[in-house]
């Protein structure tokens, strides 16, 4: 059976049910000896085959790393023909197809080599067609063209998302206070393997010094985007959403509440806080429709540009309807205080011309807003809060 390696770069774990048929179909489609460059660095993606071409071959191969490997494979006679296409290929093309007789092949039966780059959603990727002369292998390049990319690249769609959400994963990983990490389980969902539909919870956990990924048999608490406290055996829990960018609770974490006690709760909030900005300028670069909304980021905040993208993202059945609170006279320096005196939940844009904010009230009636939100808030910053609107009437009036 043909297999691929498979790979995260900055991350632990690789996404937990990969889709064989998709690799399949792609090799099936464009042959055993191809691989793609996330975003044109990194070999993330790469079928065992590849090694009779490229004997380095690795996950720590870069593009670049391919074409020096290209440089020194191709015969003396041939540098002329290779030159142009080197260039070409430095420019990350959309589509760029080669054909050179190698001067140190693997073996007799892969003296010629065609080579044929496309750019994917996720970068280069790149097809070896190994052959014993040129006229074999254009043949094999021509045959690509018959090839349905679009469908092969929908095929791979999920698992490229997978990838990323453990990126994301990683990042929590990586940054959470050492104080928190015993005890600490963190959750996500992904699609059940089984292609039914369902959803499976995945639940991350340092044990026996190193983090294990389990597949979660019992049901998990059903989510919420309110804190929520709970008894585990003798010990009280607190379950609270970690937020990319203020817009999607894609993670939940459990914490001892003895954990926090002596951590802090105010320390707890800003690690939250912390990872929103950190992991939405991560996701700024992904290319999942999931992270969409992380395009509109900029130093720190939202363009305004993005608010009816972001409101679509937050309430995907009737986003005009949220509330939101303007606020007038903001500056650069304003903006940490803003974020501290709102909800991790609540999305903050910023329109630096105009000197205005705006914050995005997450589930929050307009009434409730009048008399509640814009009022604590008046009382906790310098700058002027206006009165709340929807986003229909903010939209109307810009």
């Amino acid at each position: 059976m043909l297999q691929w390696k498979m790979h995260v770069h900055n991350a632990i774990f690789t996404p937990p049910f990969p889709d064989k048929i998709a690799f399949h179909n792609l090799i099936d489609s464009l042959g055993a000896y191809q691989g793609i460059f996330r975003n044109n660095e990194y070999l993330e993606l790469y079928s065992r085959y590849q090694t009779r071409v490229w004997p380095s071959v690795s996950h720590e191969k870069t593009y670049r790393d391919l074409i020096s490997y290209l440089e020194e494979s191709v015969r003396p006679d041939e540098i002329s023909r290779f030159e142009p296409f080197r260039e070409r290929a430095l420019t990350y093309p959309e589509t760029l197809t080669g054909s050179f007789s190698f001067s140190r092949p693997v073996s007799s039966d892969f003296s010629h080599v065609g080579i044929s780059m496309r750019h994917s959603p996720w970068g280069m990727h790149v097809t070896f067609s190994p052959g014993k002369d040129r006229t074999a292998v254009e043949k094999m390049l021509n045959s690509s063209e018959k090839v349905c990319w679009e469908t092969l690249w929908q095929g791979l769609s999920p698992w490229f998302s997978e990838e990323e959400i453990e990126r994301l994963a990683y990042e929590i990983i990586r940054t959470i206070p050492e104080e928190l990490v015993r005890g600490a389980v963190f959750y996500r969902e992904t699609p059940s393997p089984f292609g039914d539909g369902t959803v499976k919870t995945l639940a991350y956990e340092f044990k026996k010094d190193r983090w294990h990924r389990n597949l979660l048999e019992e049901e998990p608490l059903p989510p919420s985007l309110k804190t929520q406290a709970y008894r585990r055996k003798d010990e009280l829990i607190l379950r609270t959403n970690i937020f990319v960018g203020s817009v999607l609770p894609l993670f939940r974490i459990d914490i001892p509440y003895r954990n926090l006690e002596v951590f802090g709760l105010y320390p707890f909030r800003d690690f939250l806080a912390d990872y929103s900005v950190r992991s939405v300028r991560l996701a700024s670069a992904f290319t999942s429709c999931l992270f969409r909304f992380a395009s509109f980021w900029e130093d720190g905040v939202y363009q305004m540009e993005g608010l009816p993208a972001i409101a679509s993202a937050l309430s995907p059945e009737d986003p005009h309807s949220l509330v939101v609170l303007p606020l007038w006279n903001v500056t650069e320096n304003a903006l940490p205080e803003i974020r501290r005196s709102t909800r991790l939940s609540d999305p903050l844009f910023f329109d630096r011309e105009k000197g205005m904010g705006l914050i995005l009230l997450r589930d929050c009636p307009i009434e409730s807003a009048q008399s509640v939100v814009c009022p604590n808030l008046g009382k906790k910053l310098s700058c002027p809060v206006d009165a709340p609107l929807t986003v229909r009437a903010f939209l109307e009036t810009r």
